[in-house]
């Protein structure tokens, strides 16, 4: 039951995601590029940087799993996979891996504009994405 709770989550997330009440996808980027400043910029960068590693992560996984005789090492990963099958699990698992860590930069970011904290939020969100990169070539490699 939880599982598909879950699931309904993720799809709300993902539709919520795609619409912009009263706004297009342009003039949505448009109004963010005009309210960011330098730091921001940044930030979205290093998010972007982070997606773009996680989904090189996903297809090596989803690759090494389904054409190869590897299994996941995750255990929570295994149940998402065992339940929702090896591409929507692993799908799933991702979507929420990548979510709570923006989420938790975003919230970061928040407190280091209100209190005075010399660690930016992009530089550690550049470390994760720099090991998850490296996390999945060595995954590549072992394949």
């Amino acid at each position: 039951m939880w599982h598909d709770i879950l699931l309904f989550l993720f799809i709300l997330t993902l539709f919520r995601s795609f619409t912009f009440p009263n706004y297009s996808i342009i003039q949505y980027i448009k109004t963010i590029k005009n309210r960011c400043d330098y730091n921001c910029r940044q930030l979205l960068l290093a998010i972007l940087a982070y997606i773009l590693a996680n989904i090189f992560d996903y297809i090596v996984t989803l690759y090494g799993l389904a054409y190869t005789n590897a299994s996941e090492a995750n255990p929570i990963a295994k149940s998402y996979i065992a339940y929702f099958g090896v591409n929507i699990g692993l799908l799933i698992f991702k979507s929420i891996i990548v979510s709570m860590v923006i989420i938790g930069i975003l919230a970061f970011y928040q407190l280091r504009k209100t209190e005075k904290i010399r660690l930016k939020p992009e530089h550690i969100l550049s470390i994760g994405t720099i090991i998850t990169f490296l996390g999945a070539s060595l995954w590549l490699t072992y394949l």
